[in-house]
């Protein structure tokens, strides 16, 4: 293969020996420009495969109670140290800032200890502080059981694991997210997260840029 053959098939400009010395400074500016295309690529390819915004946190030593018909927002004491914070991310209160704009996948997971279930869920909030705010839509994940109408559900021993999930959502730089428990008892308990750093778990990554 000549040289200039690999630029030429790849659509890039060539130049003959004939060619006129004095614009020598033409190709060489020509080149720069696609050099610098390139480089634009890499930028993106770069923000998407290098240094990906990735973040995961599970349950603390203390865990944390929900009330009966009481959406609960997971605050600090329910979350250990995160166990990967690596983009960016503001993380405080349970309040997990989202370092920049594109497109993620979201999961949350929570496991509550046994008692008689009606109804229970765990999802992820977008800009929403106020659990009187928590209608269908204010959610960006959420997953939902129902163990049992109270015909069929005697037992004080239901403790199903709930997993909210969300593959490609588009966030924005500065949202706020939140993760939130709900339980309806038969018994109108007050129960806590089940033991182990699994009962509760929040984890969100970069996926593709907006």
């Amino acid at each position: 293969m000549a040289v200039g053959d690999k630029a030429a098939a790849a659509g890039l400009t060539t130049y003959t020996s004939t060619q006129d010395r004095r614009l020598g400074y033409e190709n060489d500016n020509r080149n720069a420009d696609y050099i610098a295309e390139d480089r634009a690529r890499l930028t993106t390819l770069e923000g998407v495969s290098i240094g990906v915004p990735k973040f995961s946190v599970a349950r603390s030593s203390a865990g944390q109670t929900v009330q009966s018909d009481n959406p609960t927002f997971f605050t600090s004491a329910a979350w250990g140290s995160p166990e990967l914070n690596k983009g960016g991310w503001g993380w405080s209160g349970g309040v997990l800032t989202v370092p920049k704009t594109g497109v993620y996948m979201v999961v949350a997971t929570m496991k509550l200890a046994p008692t008689d279930y009606y109804r229970q869920y765990v999802g992820v909030t977008r800009n929403v502080s106020d659990p009187g705010n928590l209608t269908a839509g204010a959610f960006i994940a959420r997953g939902v059981v129902f163990p049992g109408d109270r015909a069929s559900n005697q037992s004080n021993s239901v403790g199903p694991s709930v997993t909210a999930s969300r593959l490609l959502v588009k966030l924005n730089q500065g949202d706020q997210l939140r993760t939130v428990g709900f339980q309806s008892n038969y018994g109108q308990n007050t129960v806590g997260v089940d033991e182990g750093a699994t009962s509760l778990t929040f984890e969100v990554i970069l996926q593709d840029l907006a």
